[in-house]
């Protein structure tokens, strides 16, 4: 039954076009402006259920927040090393997403007048999208530097196309 040559082209196929569509994306790969903008983590499964928009700038808030987007994974992977007193770090959650195909992006950080913004891009699968099929929760961490003034969060939303 495993050994049949075309049940293996059909799961190649398969296979290849889930490759191909990016069913089930890893991390977004971060597009990250700003020579003091540093990308700390992304990752397609975390603990965070709801979506979230976070500036820490606290050691222990930055520990409570790695705890929490990491609940029930042991070992937890270790927390990135920030300098509070210099940096901030921006979260950017998705929220439970029913499939995979769902990713999270902080795409900038841009100081304007009176602080920053930050530029988040959600992205969806599109109709023709083959996804896993499990729960995901994208999460974006950045490190940028430390600055007065409020976050302002700028959201785009994109629908992958993964052809008909």
């Amino acid at each position: 039954m495993y050994d049949n040559p075309m049940r293996r082209v059909a799961l190649s196929s398969v296979l290849a076009w889930v490759i191909a569509c990016g069913a089930e994306p890893a991390a977004s790969p971060a597009i990250v402006t700003g020579p003091e903008t540093t990308d700390l983590y992304a990752a397609s499964h975390s603990a965070l259920r709801a979506p979230q928009r976070t500036v820490v700038t606290e050691a222990a808030d930055w520990s409570s927040a790695w705890d929490a987007i990491n609940a029930g994974v042991s070992p937890a992977p270790p927390r990135p090393a920030v300098d509070l007193t210099k940096q901030a770090v921006i979260i950017a959650a998705l929220g439970e997403r029913p499939t995979g195909g769902f990713a999270i992006r902080i795409d900038s950080v841009r100081a304007v007048e009176g602080g920053r913004a930050v530029y988040v891009t959600t992205t969806r699968p599109g109709p023709s999208c083959i996804t896993t099929q499990a729960m995901t929760q994208p999460v974006h961490l950045v490190s940028v530097p430390a600055t007065a003034g409020a976050t302002r969060f700028v959201e785009a939303e994109t629908i992958k196309d993964c052809g008909s």
